[in-house]
């Protein structure tokens, strides 16, 4: 096999010490419609199955609860297999931070690992790397992109303890996720290699991806 190929690390033993936790809760942004990729980003398939069940299954190896979350055009999307959270109306036309705002709702003491479907190269490892960080320091945390120099808010842990400070947040107005983090200065921290955090937007990208992760 060509050394420079990418290889999807699957380690048991790594996902099974990260797995004690009862207060993160792994939010799946399955966004929408993309107009460029012209179908939703959740279900595109690159490991067999679609992305956002796949991410599902990683995040429920370290989370305690993991949700799929939805907007309120993607209802026929749902599937009963895995739960679910719609955003709610009053929240609507407000971008991502609907989705964590919704989650807020329902679980109000606990903080939320934040994974887009964009980003298939992210690993395991990175994801654990996220937790990891959040655990010690005790803090929110995105990996930080260099190559943009802009925080990932949407590959991010947001602490509990910063969650009453974003409902302030949005009752101001705002609804940037990426200006939040700046503003509560939250840690930053890198992934394993820089190409984990390339957002696949384009037909032309997910061909090339898909046969990057797949080997051939």
């Amino acid at each position: 096999m060509n050394s420079d190929k990418f290889t999807l690390n699957t380690d048991i033993d790594l996902i099974e010490k990260n797995k004690n936790n009862n207060s993160l809760i792994g939010l799946i942004l399955c966004g929408g419609r993309s107009t460029r990729m012209q179908t939703d980003k959740a279900f595109i398939e690159y490991h067999q199955m679609p992305q956002a069940y796949y991410l599902y299954n990683q995040l429920n190896a370290i989370c305690d609860q993991v949700y799929l979350s939805f907007n309120q055009t993607q209802i026929s999307k749902l599937n009963s297999a895995y739960p679910s959270i719609i955003d709610h109306l009053k929240y609507e036309n407000s971008g991502p931070i609907a989705a964590i705002l919704s989650a807020m709702e329902i679980h109000q003491n606990k903080s939320f690992l934040v994974l887009a479907c964009d980003y298939p190269l992210l690993t395991i490892e990175d994801i654990i790397k996220l937790k990891t960080t959040w655990e010690n320091e005790n803090n929110s945390v995105s990996f930080y992109n260099n190559k943009t120099n802009f925080r990932e808010p949407l590959l991010a842990i947001y602490h509990l303890k910063d969650l009453l400070e974003l409902a302030k947040f949005y009752k101001k107005g705002n609804t940037s996720l990426q200006f939040f983090l700046n503003e509560i200065n939250a840690e930053k921290i890198q992934a394993i290699s820089k190409k984990n955090l390339t957002s696949i937007d384009t037909k032309e990208a997910f061909e090339k991806t898909y046969h990057l992760i797949n080997n051939y």
